[in-house]
């Protein structure tokens, strides 16, 4: 997001202050929310790949433990 561009829609609108400073508060914190979000999943994601990597290196070794 382009918070520059935001805060000049906002300015030409009329928003002064506080209210400037409440919107660009609100404005961050989407931002913060949306890249958690991003990063869980990330992690999610991640995770499953472990999970299934370490399933088939186990696999692989009981197969050679039993030759």
């Amino acid at each position: 997001m382009n918070i520059s561009a935001v805060l000049r829609e906002l300015m030409a609108a009329g928003l002064l202050g506080e209210a400037l400073i409440a919107a660009v508060e609100r404005i961050e914190d989407a931002d913060d929310q949306e890249k958690r979000q991003i990063r869980a999943a990330r992690n999610k994601r991640y995770q499953e790949r472990l999970k299934t990597r370490r399933a088939a290196e186990a696999d692989t070794e009981a197969a050679e433990s039993e030759d």
